[in-house]
C-alpha cells in the first residue's frame, strides 16, 4: 500500500550510509500484517534492526521511512561495484525508482 514502492517487487540496491541506529517497534508482526513495512533488509542484517526491518510506511501509504540511502544509487555508476549499467535492465534495482513513485504519486493528488 506504499506509495513509494508501488510496482517494486524485486530488490533494490540501497547503500547503507549510516553508522548507528536501528528500527525498533514493539509488534512487528501487526506493522507488517497492516502492510506497513515496505523494506527490508536482504541477507545481513547490519544493524540488527527488528525483523530486518529496513523501511516502513504509515497507514495511508503516503510516508515512507526507512534506513538505507536510495539517494546514493540513482545512477549505476554509484553502485560499489559500478557493474550496473543504467540502461541494463531497465535499471531495476537502482533507489530512483522509489522517489519516480513518489513524484508519480504526488501528481495524482
Amino acid at each position: 500500500k506504499c506509495v513509494w514502492t508501488t510496482g517494486i517487487d524485486d530488490a533494490i540496491h540501497c547503500p547503507i550510509a549510516h553508522g548507528e541506529g536501528r528500527y525498533v517497534h514493539p509488534d512487528p508482526d501487526a506493522l507488517t500484517s497492516s502492510g506497513q513495512v515496505v523494506l527490508r533488509y536482504r541477507g545481513a542484517n547490519p544493524n540488527g534492526s527488528i525483523a530486518g526491518i529496513a523501511g516502513v510506511c504509515n497507514e495511508a501509504g503516503n510516508v515512507l521511512g526507512l534506513m538505507p540511502h536510495p539517494e546514493n544509487f540513482v545512477v549505476a555508476r554509484q553502485h560499489r561495484s559500478a557493474r550496473f549499467d543504467d540502461t541494463d535492465d531497465r535499471g531495476r534495482h537502482l533507489g530512483l525508482r522509489l522517489f519516480r513513485n513518489g513524484v508519480v504519486a504526488a501528481a495524482q493528488m
